[in-house]
């Protein structure tokens, strides 16, 4: 859940061996005002599930420190 939208704002969510949506030119992203790509086009809703692909089975990995965007 997010909190109110105070200005632009982007989410993110990596999985490990990614989500399995189609590529729609060229990318798995959802662009909403246009209804293209992601999971039908659309924001999630509560009971939407992902298909995922098949991942590495490394577990533990993270992002380095140095790479992070500090949190307002």
């Amino acid at each position: 859940s997010f909190g109110f939208l105070k200005g632009g704002a982007r989410a993110y969510l990596a999985v490990s061996g990614g989500i399995d949506v189609p590529v729609v030119l060229g990318s798995r992203s959802t662009y909403i005002l246009g209804a293209l790509g992601g999971h039908q086009g659309r924001t999630l809703k509560a009971g939407d599930e992902l298909p995922l692909g098949e991942g590495s089975g490394k577990a533990g990995l993270s992002l380095p420190a140095n790479l992070r965007r500090a949190g307002n």
